[in-house]
């Protein structure tokens, strides 16, 4: 069943299992503190992180992970082996939910991300 649509991602958040709740509030904050001016929004039913007008990344939870969407080629390349414990496929890079958030390869990607988007 396709989950209900969110207004918002307090609410996308709300919406999950409890032990995701907690990963996805953390990845959020890591997320904020990396580009203290990102703005939040709703696309595609995931929360969106935008800087400006642009999407720096999407992120989305599932039974077993998580994953932030619009990683690109280049910031792959970039972060190499940091990305070990990953699995990536098609611009996603996903992060196993039962183990701890790697807040600072998260902030990374972000910047990254941002910076690529300048």
């Amino acid at each position: 069943m396709p989950a209900p649509p969110f207004a918002t991602v307090d609410d996308y958040i709300a919406a999950q299992p409890e032990r995701t709740r907690e990963v996805l509030a953390r990845v959020r904050r890591t997320i904020r503190d990396a580009v203290p001016d990102v703005t939040e929004t709703i696309a595609y039913n995931m929360p969106t992180f935008k800087h400006g007008t642009k999407t720096i990344v999407n992120l989305a939870a599932w039974k077993n992970h998580y994953g932030l969407y619009l990683s690109t080629k280049p910031i792959v390349e970039l972060l190499g082996d940091d990305l070990q414990d990953c699995t990536i496929e098609k611009g996603t890079i996903r992060f196993a939910l039962d183990h701890p958030v790697p807040t600072e390869l998260i902030a990374r990607i972000v910047r990254l991300r941002t910076e690529l988007l300048r």
